[in-house]
């Protein structure tokens, strides 16, 4: 249930008036109750939407800062890899290769991307 602030003002007045006003039995009660509640939906919509902002600036500062080295052992075997395998010969070279190979492209490990590399190079070297 969506709590418009509109709403909120308009259950507090009528509580603040049924009390105010002696507005007894079952309708004053209710009154009374009604403002209660939405003064609580109040509070926690505020209390939600501070964390949410809270998170949203966690978030924005995770995303700001670098990421950290994720592949220092490829790093230290084929410095410069990502311009390499952003290179037009190495697109080449991988669509010559068997299928076996090929595969170890969608592999997330760090020793199937020093591989590659590494059979990319040695081809390089031989003129192939």
């Amino acid at each position: 249930m969506k709590i418009t602030r509109a709403a909120l003002l308009a259950a507090l007045v009528l509580a603040g008036q049924a009390q105010a006003q002696g507005v007894g039995g079952a309708l004053g009660d209710a009154m009374q109750r009604f403002g209660a509640q939405m003064y609580d939906h109040a509070a926690q919509r505020e209390l939600l939407e501070r964390q949410h902002q809270m998170e949203m600036e966690r978030l924005r500062a995770q995303q700001a800062q670098p990421a950290a080295p994720g592949f220092p052992q490829l790093d230290a075997a084929h410095p410069g890899w990502k311009s390499t395998v952003q290179s037009p010969d190495f697109s080449a070279w991988m669509g010559r290769q068997p299928a076996s190979v090929q595969a170890l492209a969608s592999s997330n490990r760090e020793a199937d991307a020093i591989l590659i590399l590494d059979l990319f190079k040695r081809d390089q070297a031989a003129g192939r």
